[in-house]
């Protein structure tokens, strides 16, 4: 049984695609995940109650946009 080498252009495909997938994730997936880890994260470990615009990940540029951050304290 002997394995055949990957073309380049084969390669090339799949190293794009999984750059692709990555970008979508970090794009659309992400923010989803923080803010709501972030709310839990804090209500957990403080008890106070943290709000949060859904986040803005650009990641072309590594950059985190936070809007309306408000923290209440507990009831």
């Amino acid at each position: 049984m002997s394995v055949r080498p990957l073309s380049p252009k084969t390669l090339a495909i799949t190293l794009a695609g999984v750059a692709a997938a990555c970008l979508l994730f970090s794009w659309l997936a992400l923010p989803r995940i923080l803010q709501s880890q972030a709310e839990s994260f804090i209500a957990v470990k403080t008890g106070h109650r943290l709000t949060l615009d859904r986040p803005e990940f650009n990641p072309f540029a590594l950059s985190l946009r936070i809007a309306n951050l408000h923290l209440t304290e507990p009831d």
